[in-house]
């Protein structure tokens, strides 16, 4: 399945150079560099940050990813700011 890497271009626990060794290790995996963020990028970009994981949570449910014919994704909600998402599945119609 596809992966996402974010890092914040001023992160000196787990810098840039870092997060993108991790990144290339893991196929299909995306690495974002935002700029102007630190270790906490969750909390200094938050709707960047919901962005880039609902895209990645859409590429997810896409085949050849998510096990056609067997799951349905019925709805995404991400809340910028509460650090929070739900992803709800269902059975194809």
């Amino acid at each position: 399945i596809p992966g996402l890497v974010l890092v914040g271009d001023r992160d000196v626990l787990t810098p840039p150079e870092r997060s993108a060794a991790l990144a290339e290790h893991l196929p299909l995996t995306e690495h974002v560099v935002v700029s102007r963020g630190g270790h906490n990028i969750m909390m200094e970009h938050p709707e960047l940050v919901t962005d880039h994981l609902l895209s990645l949570l859409k590429r997810a449910a896409q085949p050849p990813y998510a096990p056609v014919g067997r799951v349905r994704v019925k709805s995404i909600d991400i809340r910028p700011g509460r650090g929070r998402f739900a992803l709800t599945l269902g059975s194809p119609q």
